[in-house]
């Protein structure tokens, strides 16, 4: 069993398990903060996140980079719930923080390379996060600049985590593997 469909790559014998949140719980910590576009990102391993990339291309636009590191989980969540965009990385997919910002209702910038994109797309048609390589970081925030884009995304996005990744929905994927 993997976490991220990256993985999968390593073997036909893999199943991707989809990461369990409470989609309620995490909705009712949105809190938007109005002003210049808030882009989270938690950079738990900076090199595997593009975390300089995502960096050098915020600071060429007009937006606030709110860095989400080095705290409790729960002072993370809270933060999380401020932001306005939420950039996880464009190597893997996506992982927990995006399912997270989704339940939240906050859209993902996330990407991966063309094999793991197609599978994700095989699995769930549209991808829920709008793509991006370390090249175009800053073009996927450009775009999410249109409020009436960023709440397309935050819909896709949540509809993903509710379908995908919420408590019930997850027990049923999950209980077929474990029996």
């Amino acid at each position: 069993m993997v976490s991220t469909h990256d993985l999968l790559a390593y073997g036909d014998a893999l199943t991707w398990v989809p990461p369990m949140v409470d989609v309620s719980a995490l909705a009712r910590l949105r809190s938007r903060q109005g002003g210049r576009l808030r882009i989270g990102h938690a950079p738990t391993r900076r090199s595997t996140k593009s975390t300089d990339a995502f960096l050098h291309a915020c600071s060429l636009l007009d937006v606030e980079v709110v860095l989400i590191e080095r705290q409790r989980h729960t002072d993370c969540l809270k933060v999380k719930g401020t932001c306005d965009v939420l950039y996880d990385q464009v190597r893997l997919g996506y992982g927990l923080n995006a399912v997270e910002a989704w339940a939240m209702g906050v859209p993902v910038i996330a990407g991966a390379d063309e094999a793991t994109l197609a599978r994700m797309r095989a699995e769930f048609g549209e991808l829920p996060f709008v793509a991006a390589t370390e090249s175009t970081i800053g073009d996927a925030v450009r775009l999410l600049t249109d409020d009436e884009v960023r709440d397309e995304w935050a819909t896709r996005g949540h509809e993903h985590a509710v379908r995908w990744h919420d408590g019930r929905e997850t027990v049923d994927r999950l209980t077929p593997i474990y029996h």
